[in-house]
């Protein structure tokens, strides 16, 4: 996959045996699945949980027994944590809304639009547009169901402390609830506290939760936020908001390309290209899936063309994800913005512009 997150099917796999349980861990270390010490349950890869038991008729001192008839319900124990959190809880929330609203989604696209559709498409100069416009209305649906039922509320402060992270979290005296509840802005007022904000700046989750894992959870969350997940690596080419990197050099480009220029190619066409500078006193635009941060510096100094030899209207990259220029030079494919990340054209009298929309 080229997203920065590992995919996984979602499963539960119990080992339940009469031989040592060290000697089951030993073994599949051996392969790569990691268990905390003193711990007999692995979710190293995250979507994937690997419980162990001995049997508890063994003569010998087991290290962690179940009944035959308390597997099960141990195992769906186990499960449940592993996969609980706070916006774990949020998106089962989504599914089970779309789930839910199925029925009514089918109402509202239901085959009575066939022909409005087939008339939309038979009108369009590029006909096949109407199947990337279906999409779009298919996701605005599903968009409106999540919305509509307020999915983001299973986030709120009422919620929020229920979690089990929290576990009157402080740093300095300071409440850590209070800080969620009331935003730190709010919550801070005194000079020490001013020292505390201070102190955090670099990496709040490090300092209230004292968690190791906690640099890398707010790159991910600012990934997240920035850069498209691929679910599957169909259909990508080259276009407004896509990010490539030259080949054997440490440079990163972000298209800006207008998607309606990206399309229906016929002959070489030049790509407008914006420089991504690095990051200047941990300040940064973009979050790269690699970790690497990037400054969007909007300058004619930093603006390049690069001409590609479109396929079927397109310029799609090779099997191993790289552009190949005209000029023989090659791009690889590192990331996608979201569409609520990218710049925006703005057309001048003389040439087009890009205000900057990427949030710091």
């Amino acid at each position: 996959m080229t997203a920065d997150i590992a995919f996984f099917e979602l499963r539960s796999i119990v080992i339940y045996t009469a031989n040592s349980l060290s000697t089951v861990i030993a073994r599949l270390t051996s392969e790569g699945i990691n268990f905390s010490e003193g711990e007999y349950r692995s979710n190293a890869n995250l979507f994937t949980t690997i419980s162990l038991f001995n049997k508890s008729s063994l003569n010998a001192i087991p290290a962690r027994t179940a009944g035959f008839d308390e597997v099960v319900e141990k195992c769906i124990h186990e499960f449940t944590e592993t996969v609980h959190g706070i916006i774990p809880n949020a998106t089962m929330a989504a599914i089970t809304e779309v789930r839910n609203n199925t029925h009514k989604l089918l109402g509202v696209l239901n085959k009575d639009l066939d022909s409005a559709f087939l008339s939309h498409r038979a009108l369009l100069e590029t006909p096949q547009e109407a199947e990337k416009h279906l999409e779009e209305i298919i996701i605005s649906e599903i968009e409106s169901i999540i919305h509509q039922n307020q999915i983001g509320n299973k986030s709120n402060f009422k919620n929020i402390n229920k979690s089990p992270i929290l576990n009157a979290k402080k740093y300095q005296n300071i409440d850590f609830i209070s800080c969620i509840q009331q935003g730190v802005e709010n919550r801070l007022a005194s000079n020490q506290e001013k020292r505390f904000k201070k102190d955090i700046k670099g990496c709040f989750t490090k300092e209230w939760l004292q968690n190791d894992n906690a640099i890398d959870s707010e790159e991910n969350f600012a990934r997240l936020t920035l850069l498209q997940t691929n679910y599957s690596e169909k259909n990508i080419y080259l276009t407004l908001g896509v990010i490539i990197k030259e080949w054997k050099k440490n440079k990163y480009f972000l298209c800006l390309q207008p998607r309606c220029d990206s399309a229906r190619l016929t002959e070489d066409t030049e790509f407008i290209f914006l420089e991504l500078l690095a990051e200047k006193d941990n300040q940064f635009d973009i979050i790269l899936p690699s970790g690497e941060k990037c400054i969007i510096a909007y300058s004619r100094k930093n603006r390049k063309t690069v001409s590609f030899t479109p396929r079927a209207g397109l310029v799609s990259p090779t099997k191993t994800l790289y552009f190949n220029s005209v000029n023989k030079m090659k791009y690889k494919y590192i990331a996608t913005l979201k569409k609520t990340q990218v710049p925006t054209p703005v057309h001048s009298d003389t040439q087009p512009f890009f205000i900057r929309t990427v949030c710091q």
